[in-house]
């Protein structure tokens, strides 16, 4: 059985449990637009991505935030959450495009590495994980009812439109925007011109980080809502070039060598796959340039979600 991926900004097929892993490693670990890595990832049968409300097919809910190292896994047939560990704190994530949601503490009660199998567990069987589990808190009764009733989704809540139309006013205001460089270790550019946002980034590029490489993650966009991520290694000359807002990938090169670049100050790395890595330095400035001269992504390479 065929599933799809959904988080704040992403609808997007699933081929299989290694392809759960990847989504779940590379989404969960990246800053999202409010400055950190909280956020809701929906997992459901692949029922119709065209779907104004595509969430509303979603059995396997969680939310998760790695920094810190929790999160909550609830399946949402029953209402039941995954109870791992002690309560420790509350999450702030982004669950849409909207205001932050909070996750209570009660309910963040897994690991993020549990969570990660949870997912892989959802994808290759299409069942519950068999994790220990506690029934409904009471977080979505009203709801839950009113679902299991009516067979559609509840009216008396705030339900967020349909992920197009807010990519389409996302468009309307883009020559509005001021745009920066946002280096792996959180400070901030901002971008003059075009020529100038490809210097800077060829110069940030060539930075040696603590680990020894010049491996590292590059955010672009307004300040606080990056559009457009480079992992790039100079040594080897390649870069993984990703729109964040469809979760597309720039393609040039056959796939290559994964890529080890540092995420954050605190000198934690990530593993990219070679198979998204597949961009050239060269081209990887063009599309740097491009995208602060226009707001827009380079279209004379191929994107893909793949």
């Amino acid at each position: 059985m065929p599933f799809i991926y959904i988080d704040y900004c992403s609808v997007e097929a699933l081929h299989g449990p290694d392809d759960a892993a990847q989504h779940f490693d590379i989404r969960s670990e990246s800053l999202k637009p409010h400055g950190g890595t909280g956020m809701t990832i929906w997992l459901c049968p692949n029922l119709d991505v065209d779907s104004a409300d595509p969430r509303s097919g979603a059995e396997l809910r969680i939310d998760i935030d790695a920094q810190a190292g929790r999160a909550a896994v609830t399946w949402i047939p029953d209402g039941s959450h995954a109870v791992e560990l002690s309560p420790a704190g509350p999450l702030e994530v982004l669950e849409t495009e909207g205001p932050l949601v909070t996750i209570p503490a009660e309910l963040a009660v897994v690991s993020v590495g549990t969570a990660r199998q949870a997912a892989i567990a959802y994808i290759t069987t299409g069942s519950k994980p068999a994790l220990t589990w506690a029934a409904a808190t009471g977080r979505f009764p009203a709801a839950v009812v009113e679902y299991l009733s009516a067979g559609k989704r509840p009216a008396n809540l705030r339900w967020s439109p349909p992920q197009q139309d807010m990519l389409d006013r996302s468009d309307e205001i883009h020559s509005q925007v001021t745009r920066v460089m946002t280096h792996f270790h959180g400070q901030e550019e901002v971008l003059p011109d075009g020529e100038a946002a490809g210097d800077l980034f060829v110069e940030q590029a060539g930075y040696i980080t603590a680990t020894g490489t010049s491996g590292q993650r590059i955010w672009f966009g307004p300040p606080g809502s990056p559009e457009l991520r480079v992992d790039v290694d100079v040594d080897a000359g390649r870069a993984a070039v990703c729109w964040e807002r469809d979760e597309t990938y720039a393609v040039e090169l056959p796939p290559g060598p994964d890529l080890i670049v540092s995420i954050d100050a605190d000198g934690r790395t990530l593993s990219v796959p070679g198979s998204k890595a597949r961009v050239s330095l060269q081209s990887a400035r063009r599309i740097v340039t491009v995208y602060a001269t226009s707001g827009a992504r380079d279209d004379r390479v191929a994107w893909t979600a793949k």
